[in-house]
């Protein structure tokens, strides 16, 4: 892919692979995500696998990488990858040929914003979750590394931090 020759041609000796996985989900209508650890998302929908790739979903500030570690697709049909930022809704097939714009093997989707700063505690957003689950309800809930657990319950974030004993 161009994306992973470009990746290459920058570090032809990385320490990992950008195709690590980090995460493997299956959505409601069969289809298999894959997260990368640097080339984003990889849907296989039984024959054909289409990419999606947007740099704030791996790429952090100070040259940290997040990866894809968790994808999740709520009861409205939308997709949350990884924050709280945005969700992606997708067209049912491929990407080629639905938007000229886009290469062969991309997932043609629009983006939406996720959740909204107001609903956050002050200087909380994006919140950055490793991984994420639903229950019987449709809330979200999201972990995150060392600051706790997060529910979204379509209007509001509530936080349910790390507590050892009475101290957070």
């Amino acid at each position: 892919s161009p994306r992973a020759d470009g990746w290459f041609a920058n570090d032809p000796n990385p320490r990992w692979s950008p195709y690590d996985l980090y995460c493997v989900y299956t959505d409601h209508s069969g289809h298999v995500w894959f997260g990368t650890a640097n080339l984003g998302i990889c849907r296989f929908d039984g024959r054909t696998r289409d990419w999606m790739y947007e740099p704030h979903l791996t790429d952090l500030a100070n040259d940290a990488m997040f990866g894809i570690r968790s994808i999740i697709e709520d009861k409205d049909g939308a997709f949350w990858f990884c924050n709280t930022n945005y969700r992606y809704r997708f067209t049912p097939s491929s990407g080629a040929g639905v938007d000229a714009t886009k290469i062969s093997g991309e997932l043609a989707y629009t983006r939406e914003p996720g959740v909204d700063p107001a609903a956050l505690p002050r200087g909380e957003s994006p919140i950055y979750f490793q991984s994420v689950v639903d229950d019987p309800g449709g809330n979200l809930w999201m972990s995150t590394y060392g600051y706790g657990v997060w529910r979204w319950d379509g209007q509001q974030m509530t936080h349910f931090p790390i507590m050892d004993g009475d101290k957070v």
